[in-house]
């Protein structure tokens, strides 16, 4: 799915935001992506920690991890999350 350059600016940092389910097999969430309140849009990469946001569809969350590009779309890989609680 990732293909990178190797001169890509890779960091890590916190993200806010919401989860959004994209696509779907069989009624089954299989790929999200992190909205942001800045209107900035993440594909999550679904490792470890990435696979438990599957759980948590439109809940915001904030979390840490690497992001980095392709040509066009922006990815992130989340090593750690919380859910937070909007009032």
């Amino acid at each position: 799915m990732k293909q990178i350059n190797e001169d890509e600016n890779k960091k890590y940092q916190f993200i806010t935001g919401l989860i959004v389910p994209i696509e779907w097999e069989s009624n089954k969430i299989k790929a999200i992506t992190l909205s942001t309140f800045d209107e900035n849009e993440y594909i999550i990469e679904l490792n470890n920690e990435g696979k438990k946001l599957l759980k948590f569809p439109r809940t915001a969350i904030k979390a840490f991890g690497r992001i980095y590009t392709n040509d066009i779309k922006q990815f992130i890989e989340v090593r750690s999350f919380t859910v937070l609680k909007i009032f």
